[in-house]
C-alpha cells in the first residue's frame, strides 16, 4: 500500500526543512536556522513571544542563525560572535534594536586572551578557536588569525542582563562548544532549551559536552545532521 497524501505532504516538509532550501524557509516564515529547526525549537521553548536568546556564535544574524527568527517575533537577544567582520554587520543589523546586545569577543573555560582562526573561504563566517589538528581543520581553518577577548558565559550574561531562567541558548563555535559550556555556571544561568553543533571527526569533546549537559539536568531530544537539542529536565 502506497503512502498517504498526508504523509507524503509531511515528508516533502520534512525535506524542505532538512537541508534544501533555506531561502524558501526564510521567505516562508523567518526560518534561517541550518536545517530548518526553528519549529521544533519554538515549540519547545513555549511558542511565546517575549523569550530570551543567547547565541554564542552568532555569525551576521543571519546566515544559519538560530536567533533571527526569535528575534523577529520580538525577543530579546545576547548575541557573541569575535570575529570582527561577522561583528560589524550585527552591528548594522541589530544597532538601532534596544532588545539586542552584541559582544565582540569569544567564550572559553575561562577569561583570557587566544587568537580566532579564520576559515579558509575568506569572510564566510567561519572562525574557530581549536588548535586541534585534524582532517576538518586542516581543510577549513586557514592559518590567517586575530586576538581575541575569552570570556566565560556566564559574565557575559551578567552583562547582558540576561534572565536566570530563559529560554534559548545556542552554541555553534566549530568544535569549541564544549568550552563554552565549561564557561557556564548553570547554578546561576539556567535554559530551557539548548542548541549544540558538534564538531567534525574525530568528534573530540563530544562525549564531554554530553556529560556536562546530562550532569546539569538537561534530556537530548533530537539531532538535526550535527546540531542538537537538548531540553531542561
Amino acid at each position: 500500500m502506497g503512502l498517504g497524501i498526508k504523509t507524503l505532504f509531511k515528508q516533502a516538509l520534512e525535506h524542505v526543512n532538512l537541508y534544501r532550501f533555506p531561502a524558501i524557509r526564510k521567505q516562508l516564515r523567518g526560518d534561517t536556522t541550518q536545517y530548518g529547526e526553528f519549529p521544533t525549537l519554538w515549540r519547545l521553548c513555549g511558542e511565546c513571544n517575549n523569550g530570551y536568546v543567547v547565541e554564542v556564535g552568532a555569525n551576521d544574524g543571519v546566515f544559519c542563525s538560530n536567533s533571527y527568527p526569535f528575534i523577529q517575533r520580538g525577543w530579546r537577544a545576547a548575541l557573541v560572535e569575535p570575529n570582527p567582520a561577522m561583528q560589524e554587520k550585527l552591528q548594522l543589523l541589530y544597532g538601532h534594536n534596544d532588545k539586542v546586545k552584541s559582544f565582540g569577543v569569544a567564550c572559553g573555560a575561562e577569561d583570557g586572551s587566544s587568537r580566532l582562526f579564520l576559515g579558509r573561504n575568506g569572510e564566510d563566517g567561519y572562525a574557530t578557536l581549536s588548535t586541534e589538528d585534524s582532517w576538518w581543520y586542516k581543510e577549513t581553518r586557514s592559518e590567517e588569525s586575530v586576538p581575541v577577548t575569552v570570556t566565560r558565559l556566564d559574565s557575559i550574561l551578567d552583562s547582558a542582563g540576561c534572565p536566570q531562567i530563559f529560554e534559548l541558548l545556542s552554541i555553534d563555535t566549530e568544535g569549541f562548544d564544549y568550552d563554552v559550556l565549561q564557561g557556564l555556571d548553570f547554578r546561576r544561568f539556567r535554559p530551557k532549551v539548548i542548541i549544540t553543533e558538534d564538531e567534525k571527526p574525530p568528534f573530540t569533546n563530544r562525549e564531554k559536552k554530553e556529560k556536562v549537559l546530562f550532569a546539569n539536568g538537561y534530556k537530548f531530544v533530537r539531532r538535526f545532521a550535527s546540531n542538537a537539542i537538548w531540553i531542561k529536565l
